[in-house]
């Protein structure tokens, strides 16, 4: 009995440890590239996952109203 419970406190003692370890010495985030919602969304759109259909869909309809308001602002610009 004494045995076992040796065995997982040094196990214990070594998950903490390591967990410890990986803290300090970890990494920040600025180091991995974060991606745009849009381009999240490209990617999503362009893989085989079910409905990504839906999400280029979506992009293309945001795009077209994008497209419409800068026209309308560019007139709504141009008239004194």
């Amino acid at each position: 009995m004494k045995r076992w419970i040796g065995r997982v406190a040094q196990t214990g003692a070594l998950v903490i440890v390591s967990a410890l370890w990986s803290t300090a010495c970890g990494g920040t985030e600025s180091e991995v590239p974060q991606r745009t919602d849009r381009e999240r969304d490209s990617l999503i759109a362009q893989s085989a996952l079910p409905h990504a259909s839906g999400v280029g869909a979506a992009l293309r309809a945001q795009d077209k109203g994008d497209a419409i308001n800068a026209r309308i602002d560019s007139i709504a610009k141009s008239v004194p």
